[in-house]
């Protein structure tokens, strides 16, 4: 009986480890690692919750259905709120973020990193976003690269956070720049958006307005 107790102990726990493998390698053998999902950030300090930008919860883009917000997936925890931000310019709609937030947004754009036959692969992969103010839904984007804007034939209709980069890099560092700024490529479809009474009057409330 004791015999059997432990081959069933090293049966329950090999399973156990199976279930925590099967979003990596899994116990069969693969033949080689997905690209990483959307990076989980951080708890946030306290904040009263009154302008919020999220992450959507997918690095698969053609999954988000941007017209409609509620069906969006977004991270439990914001990426950015009013406490990771210094300023809002209201007149160009940048963003002057604190040293916590910069640090944060840096983190959540870092390029993904896979292995494909033998070789490794670094993608700069866009980013969907959603704002929040005042816990509702306003509107959602894509986060791009400067360097994606200056070489890209296509510009989306929604708003897209743009954050600067040095000229042949992709990276986003804290130490060149701690500033984003949201744009509207397409200002006939969104730049109604950017100009949304409740995230004025959100940016007002906690206290970061420039106007």
């Amino acid at each position: 009986m004791r015999g059997r107790a432990m081959r069933l102990t090293k049966l329950t726990l090999l399973a156990m480890l199976c279930a925590a493998l099967v979003a990596g390698a899994g116990c069969g053998g693969g033949q080689g690692v997905e690209p990483t999902p959307t990076p989980t950030i951080s708890p946030s300090p306290v904040h009263s919750g009154i302008f919020e930008i999220y992450l959507v919860n997918t690095s698969n883009l053609s999954q988000v259905n941007y017209s409609n917000l509620e069906t969006i997936p977004l991270q439990e925890i914001p990426l950015l709120t009013e406490t990771h931000i210094i300023s809002y310019n209201w007149s160009n709609h940048s963003i002057k973020l604190t040293d916590d937030g910069c640090k944060r947004f840096e983190e959540a754009i870092l390029p993904e990193e896979y292995t494909s036959q033998s070789l490794t692969v670094v993608t700069y992969n866009r980013r969907a976003f959603v704002i929040v103010a005042y816990s509702k839904r306003v509107y959602s984007g894509e986060i791009w690269s400067s360097h994606m804007i200056r070489y890209s034939s296509y510009f989306p209709p929604y708003p897209v956070i743009v954050y600067a980069t040095e000229d042949w890099g992709e990276d986003f560092k804290c130490n060149y720049s701690n500033t984003i700024e949201i744009a509207c490529f397409s200002p006939f479809e969104c730049a109604e958006l950017l100009n949304s009474v409740i995230i004025y009057d959100a940016l007002q409330q906690a206290g970061i307005l420039i106007e």
